[in-house]
């Protein structure tokens, strides 16, 4: 803010008006004839005004002098003073404000990029692959994150947890009679299950996108074990696609059971033929 001081001189042919404009900070020029003083901003008022008396009372020619130097004097202490400081301090305090703000937006987007790549695994990079441009594939993932927090994922009781383990001992014995059979009776077994914990079970995309929350680590099994089936259905797949299929399932059975399932029908080195029928 500035505080300005009119003063009327006398002149011949009429009162002369000139205003010195000073600006209020921690101290204020004065001018006393030739001289520029600093007075502090307290005594100003009255040491100003009170000087301000003796450049009335001086003669016109001195009393115009003394102003012009003080008005002078005065706006470059304005420009170069407390002004200029304040502005300069305003500009580096918005420089290094906004310089934090980006340091801060670049190591959260980092941190969150750490997050999704530590609980996807593979499967973040498969989907960076996939859309060829990672933020659309960070995106993705994250929707994941929000549908899989409305899901109800439920823990199997003792009980349901026995059942689904025999019922996998079952598939796997099946195997040397049938192996085209036993994929399928597991890719069914793992469904019902899958239903059973709360995932959605409509699209196997859909399976595969909402396991890959918690269970991303054997997502890639399933997938391959999933493609299998599929050229299974086609007559397309060998007995040792079918074993490494089953084995696959299993990986997943064990990993939503919490329970070893592993028998050594299916994941001896050398598989079990494919009996002929009679």
């Amino acid at each position: 803010m500035l505080v300005a001081w009119r003063a009327k001189l006398g002149h011949t042919d009429g009162a002369v008006t000139r205003a010195v404009r000073i600006p209020r900070g921690p101290f204020l020029a004065v001018a006393v004839g030739s001289r520029m003083s600093a007075a502090p901003t307290g005594q100003t008022g009255q040491s100003f005004f009170a000087r301000c008396k003796t450049v009335a009372s001086a003669s016109r020619h001195d009393a115009c002098r003394y102003l012009s130097d003080s008005a002078v004097s005065l706006t470059a202490a304005s420009k170069g003073g407390v002004n200029h400081v304040s502005t300069t301090a305003w500009v580096v305090t918005v420089v290094v404000v906004a310089a934090i703000v980006v340091v801060a937006v670049l190591l959260w987007s980092r941190a969150r990029r750490r997050g999704l790549q530590q609980r996807f695994g593979p499967e973040y990079e498969r989907q960076v692959a996939r859309h060829s441009d990672r933020g659309t594939a960070e995106r993705e993932l994250r929707e994941r994150e929000q549908r899989h927090a409305e899901l109800d994922i439920r823990e199997l009781s003792d009980a349901q947890r026995q059942h689904y383990t025999e019922q996998w001992h079952h598939v796997q014995a099946g195997f040397v009679e049938d192996p085209s059979d036993a994929v399928n009776a597991a890719d069914a077994l793992l469904t019902r299950l899958m239903a059973d914990l709360g995932y959605p079970t409509g699209d196997f995309e859909d399976q595969a996108s909402t396991l890959s929350v918690e269970h991303s680590r054997t997502l890639g099994r399933y997938r391959l074990a999933h493609d299998i089936s599929t050229a299974n259905e086609r007559h397309q797949a060998s007995t040792e696609q079918l074993r490494q299929a089953l084995v696959h399932y299993r990986t997943l059975a064990e990993e939503l059971l919490g329970a070893d399932t592993s028998d050594t029908t299916v994941t001896s080195e050398q598989p079990p033929q494919r009996r002929n029928p009679s």
